[in-house]
């Protein structure tokens, strides 16, 4: 501020009387300079407070002596802002900057980091799938065949329903206890298994009573071999009436079963 905008900003409203004295007065350098100066120091102080107060609010702290305005909103994200600093550095290193890309070297067109062609990905691509994918494939492909052969030469009729046995699969992976497709199949195919097992029992028990059944001379009638089979006395009223063939059969089969010889 001049010295002539502060006589006029100090004489506005007065008289004229007022006006002439400090017209006077500002006609001394000394009072003049000094009056300046004040003038200029209060609004420096007013500058400077206002400036105190905008770095209170943003780098000062609370009554409890926390850190508020953006020294706070640093402290809180800080690990967030370490954490990207460290993926554009690796980011940096791996590809470069944007004034300055690192460029792929035609000697080794797949080093880690570097700038791939749509050729180099595609032959990424197709080694990936030799090592890991196709091995895979074909043990499934395998393993899948000989289900098949399995399950035919077993006599089964149904179709091996793979999409319950991929459901199966599912559910144990999820369950924590992985399965394999041989095993899916195991448990599928348990109730034939056990069916057909049996049946061979049975069979197999069947066989053995009709063998003691000709051991003993049985006919298939529930008599001895050579018995005499005409009507005598005893016929009518003797306790051959209540002779049952199917009681014997079960009598050889819990001998065979304990394992005794039979008398």
């Amino acid at each position: 501020m001049t010295k002539e905008e502060l006589l006029a900003y100090l004489s506005e409203g007065t008289d004229e009387a007022t006006k002439t004295k400090l017209n006077e007065i500002f006609a001394n350098e000394a009072v003049a300079s000094r009056t300046i100066s004040l003038r200029q120091q209060r609004e420096l102080d007013a500058i400077n407070s206002e400036r105190q107060q905008l770095a209170d609010a943003l780098d000062g702290l609370d009554p409890q002596g926390n850190p508020k305005g953006y020294r706070a909103w640093y402290n809180k994200n800080f690990p967030e802002i370490q954490r990207i600093q460290d993926r554009v550095r690796k980011y940096e290193e791996k590809y470069g900057t944007l004034e300055a890309p690192i460029v792929a070297n035609p000697a080794n067109p797949l080093p880690p980091g570097k700038q791939w062609t749509e050729e180099d990905i595609q032959r990424e691509i197709d080694k990936r799938f030799l090592e890991r994918q196709a091995p895979n494939i074909t043990d499934v492909l395998i393993t899948t065949g000989e289900l098949v052969q399995r399950h035919m030469f077993a006599g089964r009729k149904s179709v091996i329903p793979f999409k319950e046995l991929e459901k199966k699969m599912t559910e144990a992976q999820k369950a924590g206890q992985p399965m394999t497709l041989v095993q899916a199949y195991e448990e599928w195919d348990k109730p034939e298994r056990d069916k057909e097992a049996k049946l061979a029992e049975d069979k197999r028990v069947e066989a053995r009573v009709t063998e003691e059944l000709q051991k003993r001379g049985s006919t298939g009638n529930g008599f001895p071999g050579g018995a005499d089979m005409s009507v005598g006395p005893m016929s009518r009223h003797s306790d051959s009436d209540q002779f049952d063939s199917n009681a014997l059969k079960q009598d050889l089969l819990n001998t065979y079963i304990s394992g005794k010889a039979p008398n």
